[in-house]
């Protein structure tokens, strides 16, 4: 009974786990990152990717893509606390899950990614620049969004 009873509280809690369900994520700054692909999955319940990031990267020069046009002004580099080899979510949608037949270990790609309020702070991606220049951006709003998490404390991004 007590085994029962203590599965029945394990499997009645709500899951707020890395894949962000019940996760607010900042909609007040965005992060572009960019690096190569170490390893992914693009099946249910989300498509999502191992990054090895490019320290620093931005996007070049007169940067334009209109399916990101609103996240560019919220641009800024992947934050210093990350390590360098980080996962990415993307969005439940059918379009993040046929990047399976299009990106390989060793692509280099670009993301632009709000990133989660509560810990592990998890990185989902709005935007995609895949290997061939071509983007794909998330349809509609596909997580809960605040305008600002709790503040970080001084010097970190």
């Amino acid at each position: 009974m007590k085994r029962l009873l203590a599965a029945a509280l394990v499997l009645g809690t709500p899951v707020a786990a890395h894949h962000g369900f019940r996760m607010e994520y900042d909609a007040s700054k965005a992060y572009w990152i960019e690096g190569e692909i170490v390893s992914g999955y693009y099946g249910l319940p989300h498509a999502e990717f191992d990054l090895r990031i490019i320290p620093g990267a931005m996007p070049e020069a007169g940067f334009a893509d209109k399916k990101a046009s609103d996240l560019t002004g919220k641009l800024r580099t992947a934050p210093r606390d990350l390590r360098p080899v980080v996962e990415i979510e993307f969005p439940q949608q059918e379009r993040f899950w046929a990047l399976g037949d299009v990106l390989k270990t060793g692509d280099r790609v670009a993301v632009i990614v709000l990133r989660g309020c509560e810990e592990p702070k998890p990185l989902r991606a709005q935007w995609v620049r895949l290997p061939d220049g071509s983007s794909v951006r998330a349809g509609g709003k596909v997580q809960a969004e605040t305008q600002t998490c709790e503040p970080e404390p001084a010097g970190r991004d």
